[in-house]
């Protein structure tokens, strides 16, 4: 108000003076609202940087210069930092300087937290004095940790950023060593020992697609050795149901080649009619039919031959084993049963002789 006051009459006494005394005593009380504001008068602040007093066209830059300089000596030196980027725009004294300390200062807090990855990112942002040391570092300690969790892709690619800092070359050096291990077991073909190999290295380089080509070739070598079971494991560690299909149908044919008919039937039968499943089952019921015949279970015989239908001359088999079931009704004075076996085989001469008995 004082201000508005000496402006209207500018020709009076000395008002033209004390209104740039007031306009200077306001700058003086917004910047002061601003710094007792701390942190939310920073735009207060971006407003002022723009100001002159009528003394100076640089003070009140100099005042906010000063500010800054006290937060970066207190420690707060993300807040200083935002204070001399405000200058930075005017081009003021040395504040690009001072923005690079105080970034460098910054990244060495995050460091000191192992926040590695976001300390490394402000160091490659400053060329501040120590900060390729410090970038290294931070690339190195980060590598480490990926490392303990066995993620070594991701610690191969820090790695690779500080190859001049500590045994970083060396580390990376062993990886292919013990890679190259891996790959002569496997031309070796002992596949099992390559797995391993490779699965010391994780998801180094493609470690873990040669760790599954690996399990998977051992898997293989393990089935055609005649060790299904063992196989069928590896192809489930895997998710590979085609393999555990396939491996399946060839633990059913053992059972059927072992004459374990009720095992290889359920074998078969699970397998949904994958390939010649359908087939293996009929087979399945003339063996079983013809364990029956020998075990003159006639009637049982019977009915897995009906299951075969005319598979590898089961029709025939089937006859004969009516002729039995024929003999044993004939037996037991059972000339009904006998008349339809009879009927069902053709015999028809014997079935005149029945009948008359009827």
């Amino acid at each position: 108000k004082a201000r508005d006051i000496y402006l209207s009459m500018p020709a009076f006494r000395d008002c033209g003076d004390r209104y740039y005394i007031m306009c200077d005593l306001i700058l003086d009380r917004d910047f002061d609202e601003a710094v007792s504001s701390g942190e939310n008068g920073i735009n207060s602040l971006k407003r002022l940087a723009a100001r002159t007093y009528s003394t100076s066209e640089t003070l009140m830059q100099e005042k906010i210069y000063a500010y800054a300089g006290r937060m970066k000596k207190a420690g707060n030196y993300s807040f200083a930092r935002d204070i001399f980027a405000i200058l930075k725009a005017y081009g003021y004294s040395d504040s690009a300087k001072q923005i690079e300390e105080c970034t460098y200062q910054i990244a060495c807090g995050l460091q000191a937290k192992g926040q590695d990855l976001e300390a490394a990112k402000l160091f490659a942002s400053c060329s501040y004095n120590g900060s390729a040391d410090r970038l290294n570092a931070c690339y190195y300690a980060y590598a480490g940790e990926k490392i303990k969790l066995h993620d070594y892709a991701e610690a191969e690619k820090y790695l690779k950023k500080c190859l001049s800092y500590s045994d970083s070359r060396d580390i990376l050096n062993g990886w292919k060593e013990i890679y190259d291990r891996a790959d002569t077991l496997y031309a070796s073909e002992d596949f099992a020992a390559a797995a391993k190999v490779y699965a010391s290295l994780y998801n180094w380089s493609d470690a873990k697609a040669k760790y599954t080509d690996s399990r998977l070739a051992y898997a293989s070598q393990l089935r055609a050795n005649g060790d299904y079971e063992a196989a069928r494991e590896i192809y489930l560690q895997l998710n590979n149901n085609t393999e555990v299909t396939e491996t399946d149908y060839l633990i059913a044919i053992k059972l059927y080649n072992e004459g374990k008919n009720n095992a290889a039937y359920t074998a078969f039968s699970a397998l949904d009619g994958y390939k010649d499943s359908a087939l293996y089952i009929r087979k399945v019921y003339l063996s079983s039919a013809r364990v029956y015949m020998n075990n003159g279970s006639y009637k049982d015989a019977e009915a897995c031959y009906l299951e075969a239908g005319n598979l590898e001359g089961a029709t025939e088999e089937l006859k004969k084993c009516r002729d039995y079931i024929i003999d044993e009704c004939l037996a037991a004075h059972n000339y009904t049963e006998a008349y339809r076996y009879m009927g069902l085989n053709s015999r028809k001469a014997d079935m005149l002789t029945v009948a008359e008995e009827l």
